[in-house]
C-alpha cells in the first residue's frame, strides 16, 4: 500500500515507507526490505530511524520507545541542511573526528570527510554536523582539549569550541589562513565514457594536492577543484581507471600550454611534464572521450 493510502493513525510497513521515499517524502538512509513477506512488516521507532532521515526531536516520535511500533503521524521528515563542506582531519571514527597536532600538518592533510551546515560560508561560530538533517553533531577535539587539534577547511586551518568537559566540540572557534600561495587545478566536467580519475592520488612535484570540491574519484558528469602549494614548473602525476579504449586526459597549464595523453585500460598512472603552475591562472585538467 502507498504512503498516501494509509491514515495518520495506522502503523507503517516497510512497503509504506519505501513508497514515501520513492515519492520524495523521506530521504533514504539504508535499504528498506522489499521482499515478501518482509515488506509487509510493521516497523518500530528504531527501524524507522535506520531506514530514513527523520526529525527525531518531533514529540510524538521522541516519546516512543525504540522497540515500539510507529504510526504514520509519528514520522516527520527532517529539514535538510543546505550546505556541505569537506573537513580535513587525521581520521574519523563514527561521529568523532581527530585533528592534527600542528596547524602546518592540518594545512597539508588530504584525508577529508563531508560535513553539513546551515551556513553558506565557513567562519567563527559555524556549526558542523555529520548528517544532512543536522541531528548528529560532529565530535571534534577542540583547541582546549589536553592535546590541541587542528583541522582544515578550504585553504584555512580551524579549531573548535568545547561543548562539554570532555573536550569535544562542533562549533568553529577560530579560522586562520594556511598561508603561502596556493594554485588551483580545475577538474573540468568529465566527458569521458568511464574514466575514474583519482583526485587523492594527484601529485605536483611529488606532493599530493588538496581536494577542495568534488567527488573522488572524478567520474563522468562530474567536475572538481584541487589546490597545490607547488608553484613553479613541475611534473603532475595522477592515477585513473577505465575499461573503454580510445579516451584521453588533457591539461592546460597556467601559461596556457596544452598537453594531451591517451589513456590505457585498467588501473594506470599518467604524468604531465614541464607544467607551469602559478596562482594567477587556474590550470584545467579534463577527462574526455576520443583520442588526442
Amino acid at each position: 500500500m502507498s504512503w498516501a493510502g494509509i491514515s495518520s493513525n495506522q502503523c507503517v510497513s516497510c512497503e509504506n515507507l519505501q513508497d514515501a521515499v520513492t515519492n520524495g517524502i523521506f530521504i533514504l538512509k539504508n535499504t528498506i526490505p522489499s521482499s515478501t513477506p518482509a515488506k509487509y512488516k510493521q516497523i518500530t521507532k528504531a527501524e524507522a530511524n535506520n531506514y530514513v532521515e527523520l526529525d527525531t526531536t518531533y514529540a510524538p516520535y521522541a516519546a516512543k520507545a525504540f522497540n515500539q511500533l510507529v504510526i504514520k503521524s509519528n514520522l516527520i521528515p527532517c529539514a535538510t541542511l543546505p550546505y556541505s563542506y569537506t573537513l580535513y582531519c587525521d581520521y574519523s571514527d563514527d561521529a568523532s573526528v581527530v585533528g592534527l597536532s600542528t596547524s602546518s600538518a592540518a594545512c597539508s592533510e588530504t584525508y577529508g570527510i563531508t560535513v553539513y551546515s546551515n551556513s553558506s560560508s565557513i567562519g567563527v561560530g559555524t556549526e558542523l554536523y555529520f548528517d544532512s538533517c543536522g541531528t548528529q553533531q560532529i565530535y571534534a577535539y577542540s583547541y582546549d582539549s589536553p592535546y590541541p587539534f587542528y583541522y582544515k577547511m578550504g585553504s584555512s586551518y580551524i579549531t573548535f569550541e568545547n561543548w562539554d568537559a570532555t573536550g569535544y566540540g562542533y562549533v568553529i572557534r577560530s579560522i586562520t589562513d594556511c598561508g603561502g600561495s596556493l594554485a588551483t587545478i580545475l577538474i573540468g566536467t568529465n566527458n569521458s565514457l568511464d574514466i575514474a580519475l583519482n583526485l587523492s592520488n594527484i601529485t605536483v612535484n611529488g606532493v599530493n594536492v588538496v581536494n577542495v570540491a568534488g567527488i573522488d574519484p572524478n567520474q563522468p558528469g562530474n567536475g572538481a577543484s584541487v589546490q597545490t602549494s607547488q608553484i613553479g614548473t613541475y611534473a603532475i602525476t595522477m592515477t585513473y581507471d577505465c575499461s573503454v579504449p580510445g579516451q584521453h586526459i588533457s591539461l592546460v597549464d597556467s601559461a596556457f600550454n596544452y598537453q594531451c595523453i591517451n589513456t590505457s585500460t585498467g588501473f594506470n598512472s599518467m604524468t604531465f611534464f614541464g607544467v607551469v603552475i602559478n596562482t594567477s591562472v587556474d590550470l584545467l585538467l579534463t577527462c574526455n572521450d576520443g583520442t588526442c
